[in-house]
C-alpha cells in the first residue's frame, strides 16, 4: 500500500507538470479539465486506500480491494490515454516530449505495481495503446518508426509486468514460508521446552498428590544429609496408612485416591515451610524435618499427623475410617547415610504397627538390636540355604475322628551359632525386604517335593504337603510359574501340593487373583492360614474356591474352659461347613483341647499332641511306624476318637 501512495503522488506530479507544459505551449481549457479529472481520480484512489487501512478490509476481503485497485488504475489509464489522442500531431518534434512523459509514467507504474500485474496493465494499456496507434498511423516515417519501437516497448513492458509479478510473488512466498518455518520452529522449540518442563515436574512429583516422588525425595535427602555439620539435626518420618487396601477393595480406587489426598492435606497443613514431603508409593509417605530442634519437632509433627488422622473421612457422602502409623529416625544419631536412616525409620514404623497401629515409634536401642539382627540374617541367609543350615521340617496333620494322617505342613528351621534360633517369621521378613523371598519359597517347595516323592515311593500318594508362601511374593514374582515348574521337575501331581496363603494375600486381589486362579487351574490346593486373624471377605473365599481354612492357635488356647473361644470356633466351623470348606485347627497340644474340638464338630487338627515338626527322614519313619503299629486310640463316646 505504501508503494501505491508513492505511485499516486508521482502520477499527480507528472500530470501537473504535463498540463503546465501544454498550457504554456498552447493555452487550452480542456487541458485543465483533464488535469482536474486526473487529480480527482487519484484523490479517490488515495482516500480508498486510507479507508482500507482503517477498516482492515484487506484482511477481511482481499479480492474486493484488488478489484478496486484494478478499476482505479483503469480509470486513471483511460484518463491518461486522452493525452496522445488530443495531441494528434504528437509525431512532430516539438511534441515528442509527451512520448517520454508517457513512457516514464509506464515505467514508474511498472515499478510501483509490480506486485499486481492486473492493476499495472489496467493503467498502462489505454495510454500505450493510444500512443502506439497514433504513432503507427501518423503518416510519417518518423512517427511509424517511433510507433513500431513503442509497440515493441509495450510488449516488453507487458511481459516484464507479469514477470515482475511472478518474481514478487515468488519472493513474497519464500519470505512467508521462511517466516512460517521460523515461527513453526520457534513454536516447536517452545513446545519442547514446555514439555521438558512438564516431564521434569512429572519425573520429580507424584502425579496424584503433587508431593515429591521417591526419586526426588531420595535426591533431596542425600543433599540435606551431606550439608549436616556440627550440631545440625535431621529427622526422617515414615508414614503408612492403615486399612488402605481394604478401602481400595471395598469402595474402589477413587475412594482410595481420596484417602491419599486427605492424608496429603493433613501433611501439608501440619508441616513447616522448609519440611520436605513425599509420597514414596502406594500408601507410604515420608517427611524430612531439618534445622534447629528437628528431633523434637519431628516427634510433635508425627504425633499430630497420626492423631489428626484418626477421625473418619467423609467424601461425597461416603464415610471412610482409616488411620496412620509413623516411624521416626534421626541423623546423625541413628545413621548418617540415607539407607541407614531409612532402615531405622522403617524398623520404627514396623514397631508402631506391631504394637497396635495408629502410633508413633522412634527408633531406639532395642530396635537397633533388632535391625542389626535383621542385617546379620540378611547377610547370612544365602550361605545358610546353600550349606543346608536352613532346613525343611514336616509337621503331621491328622483326623480327629479316626486318627488318619491327612497331610503334612512344611516348616522352616534355622539354627546359627551367632544368631541362635532364627524363627520363620524373621526369615520371611528379611527375605522379603532383601528380595530373596522367591529363592526361600523355591527352596521350601523343592524340599516338599523331595519329601512327597519319598513318601510316594513308599506308597502314600494320598497325603498332600502344604507349603507356605508370603503375600509379597504375589506382588514381586509369579508364584504360579514357580510351583508349576518345580512340580513338573519332580513329577509331582499338583493335587498333592497345598499352598498356604494368608488372609492378607486373599484380600489383595489386585496382585494375587490372577496367580491364584492359575494355581487352581493347574490343580494345586489352596488353604488360608491363620484364618480369623485378619479381614477376609466371604466373597473371596467363595470366588477363589479355597480348599481349606486353618484356624489360628490363638482361638484354641484354653478352649476346654473358655466359652468365648468355644463360640468363636463353633462359628468358624459353621462357616466352613456352609461354604463346603475343610477346617483344620492349628496348635492342638493337649488331649483336653482335642476332645473339646471333637465335641464342637472339628475333625482335622495339627499340633504337638500328635507330633512335633520332623525332619524328612523322621517324618517318613513316623508315618511308616504309624501304619505298622496302628493308632493310639482314646474313645470319646461311641464313635469319636483321636490319635
Amino acid at each position: 500500500m505504501s508503494g501505491l501512495f508513492l505511485s499516486l503522488a508521482m502520477n499527480s506530479f507528472i500530470a501537473i507538470s504535463l498540463a503546465a507544459l501544454l498550457v504554456i505551449d498552447r493555452p487550452s481549457r480542456p487541458v485543465l479539465y483533464w488535469l482536474v479529472a486526473v487529480l480527482v481520480i487519484n484523490a479517490v484512489r488515495f482516500a480508498y486506500v486510507i479507508g482500507i487501512r482503517r477498516r482492515e478490509t484487506l484482511k477481511r476481503n482481499p479480492q474486493l480491494v484488488l478489484n478496486f485497485l484494478a478499476l482505479g488504475a483503469l480509470m486513471s489509464g483511460i484518463c491518461w490515454s486522452i493525452v496522445p489522442i488530443a495531441l494528434s500531431n504528437i509525431a512532430d518534434s516539438h511534441d515528442s516530449y509527451v512520448i517520454f512523459i508517457i513512457t516514464g509514467i509506464t515505467a514508474g507504474t511498472l515499478i510501483q505495481d509490480a506486485a499486481y500485474a492486473i492493476a499495472a496493465l489496467a493503467f498502462l494499456t489505454p495510454p500505450l495503446f493510444a500512443l502506439d496507434t497514433i504513432m503507427l498511423f501518423s503518416g510519417t516515417s518518423t512517427g511509424f518508426l517511433i510507433g513500431a519501437n513503442a509497440v515493441v516497448l509495450t510488449v516488453i513492458i507487458v511481459r516484464n509486468t507479469f514477470e515482475a509479478e511472478r518474481q514478487f510473488l515468488a519472493r513474497t512466498r519464500s519470505a512467508l514460508e521462511a517466516r512460517a518455518l521460523a515461527k513453526s520452529l520457534y513454536n516447536a522449540n517452545a513446545h519442547i521446552v514446555d514439555s521438558n518442563k512438564q516431564l521434569e515436574v512429572l519425573a520429580r512429583q507424584d502425579a496424584l498428590t503433587g508431593l515429591s516422588n521417591r526419586a526426588s525425595f531420595n535426591e533431596a535427602l542425600n543433599a540435606r544429609l551431606s550439608e549436616l555439620s556440627g550440631t545440625d539435626e535431621l529427622a526422617l518420618v515414615l508414614f503408612d496408612l492403615d486399612r488402605f487396601k481394604a478401602v481400595n477393595d471395598t469402595y474402589g480406587h477413587r475412594a482410595g485416591d481420596k484417602l491419599l489426598l486427605a492424608f496429603t492435606r493433613k501433611l501439608r497443613t501440619l508441616s513447616g515451610p522448609e519440611d520436605l514431603l513425599a509420597r514414596l508409593g502406594g500408601d507410604e509417605f515420608a517427611a524430612v524435618i531439618s534445622g534447629t530442634g528437628a528431633t523434637e519437632r519431628s516427634r510433635i509433627f508425627a504425633t499430630r499427623v497420626v492423631e489428626g488422622f484418626r477421625d473418619p473421612i467423609i467424601e461425597g457422602g461416603l464415610q471412610t475410617r482409616s488411620g496412620a502409623s509413623a516411624g521416626v529416625s534421626f541423623a546423625p544419631e541413628h545413621a548418617r547415610e540415607p539407607d541407614g536412616l531409612f532402615a531405622a525409620a522403617d524398623m520404627a514404623l514396623y514397631d508402631a504397627k506391631e504394637r497396635g497401629r495408629r502410633l508413633v515409634s522412634v527408633f531406639n536401642s532395642t530396635l537397633r538390636e533388632r535391625l542389626n539382627r535383621q542385617r546379620l540374617i540378611e547377610a547370612t541367609l544365602p550361605a545358610a540355604i546353600a550349606n543346608g543350615d536352613v532346613r525343611a521340617v514336616f509337621q503331621p496333620q491328622v483326623s480327629l475322628i479316626n486318627g488318619d494322617v491327612i497331610g503334612f505342613e512344611t516348616l522352616m528351621r534355622w539354627y546359627d551359632p551367632v544368631l541362635g534360633h532364627v524363627n520363620p517369621q524373621e526369615i520371611g521378613e528379611v527375605a522379603a525386604n532383601a528380595h530373596m523371598g522367591h529363592h526361600v519359597t523355591r527352596f521350601m517347595l523343592t524340599k516338599a517335593c523331595e519329601f512327597l516323592r519319598a513318601i510316594g515311593d513308599a506308597g502314600r500318594l494320598d497325603i498332600p504337603v502344604a507349603v507356605n508362601i508370603s503375600p509379597r511374593e504375589f506382588a514381586n514374582v509369579s508364584p504360579a510359574d514357580m510351583f508349576i515348574e518345580v512340580a513338573a521337575e519332580y513329577n509331582i501331581d499338583p493335587d498333592r501340593i497345598e499352598i498356604e496363603i494368608t488372609e492378607e494375600t486373599l484380600f489383595d486381589t489386585k496382585s494375587s487373583n490372577h496367580q491364584l486362579v492359575r494355581l487352581k487351574k493347574a490343580g494345586f490346593k489352596i488353604a488360608v492360614d491363620d484364618f480369623g486373624m485378619g479381614h477376609s471377605s466371604l466373597s473371596y473365599l467363595i470366588d477363589m474356591r479355597i480348599d481349606r481354612l486353618k484356624i489360628d492357635r490363638n482361638f484354641i488356647t484354653g478352649i476346654a474352659h473358655n466359652k468365648h473361644n468355644q463360640a468363636l470356633v463353633t462359628a468358624l466351623l459353621t462357616l466352613g461347613n456352609a461354604l463346603d470348606l475343610a477346617i483344620l485347627v492349628e496348635g492342638v497340644e493337649t488331649r483336653e483341647e482335642a476332645e473339646k474340638l471333637i465335641e464342637l464338630g472339628c475333625d482335622q487338627a495339627q499340633g504337638f499332641l500328635f507330633s512335633k515338626a520332623l525332619t524328612p527322614s523322621d517324618a517318613a519313619l513316623w508315618l511308616a511306624q504309624r501304619e505298622l503299629i496302628g493308632k493310639d486310640v482314646i474313645k470319646l463316646g461311641s464313635s469319636k476318637r483321636i490319635a
